[in-house]
């Protein structure tokens, strides 16, 4: 009825899988069209502190954040309302139900790295499926260690970098395309950035993505 799909880089807290059955059936009894259900996300290596329990896309530049990131847990994300706050379920950890992957599809493989659950979930929303939040189911994540796409930029990689850029025009172009302008701008401040951060070879990258 379920598939659960877990990054390689995580490890989940005993009762996870239990809380987030529970909660999908909770959700089928309400009559709500939930899909798709994230966990809430800790740093494995700071387990007090949130890694992430959920992401808000921003359409004007094309990028992302996490919701809660870096902060300590106190309950704060501990509610219902959390899934109006965000636009997607973090791809360490996605509760997907049967139905829905027989009404959309699979997640595109050309992604490869970046936005592809966005994606998905958008074409899901698109058919009228909802996202969810299951505060009691608690993993933890090794944060992008095994392609270096550590949320800290001096520490992300250049494999996570292109993917990272490239994604970004392919999913505006995609869905968002009447903002192509203000996210093409947006890459000014990426290379000034990279520049600060001495990484010069990164600048041939952006200069790839572009030109594609």
């Amino acid at each position: 009825d379920y598939i659960w799909i877990l990054n390689n880089d995580t490890v989940v807290k005993k009762d996870a899988l239990t809380q987030l059955v529970e909660k999908a059936e909770y959700y089928k009894k309400a009559n709500k069209k939930v899909g798709i259900i994230g966990s809430k996300i800790f740093y494995y290596s700071d387990p007090t502190k949130i890694n992430t329990v959920g992401g808000i896309y921003n359409k004007w530049f094309g990028v992302s954040k996490h919701l809660g990131v870096m902060e300590e847990d106190k309950g704060q994300y501990d509610c219902e309302d959390i899934v109006k706050k965000i636009d997607y379920i973090s791809g360490a950890s996605m509760f997907v139900s049967r139905e829905f992957i027989e009404d959309v599809g699979f997640m595109f493989e050309d992604y490869f790295l970046y936005y592809e659950e966005l994606d998905w979930i958008l074409r899901g929303k698109r058919k009228g499926w909802q996202i969810g939040y299951c505060w009691d189911s608690v993993v933890y994540h090794k944060e992008g260690a095994p392609i270096g796409s550590n949320i800290e930029g001096k520490k992300k990689s250049e494999l996570a970098d292109y993917y990272f850029f490239r994604n970004r025009i392919k999913f505006t172009k995609k869905f968002c395309p009447q903002f192509l302008i203000t996210v093409y701008l947006g890459f000014i401040i990426t290379v000034f950035n990279r520049i600060r951060r001495g990484q010069f070879r990164r600048l041939k990258l952006i200069w790839k993505v572009l030109k594609s």
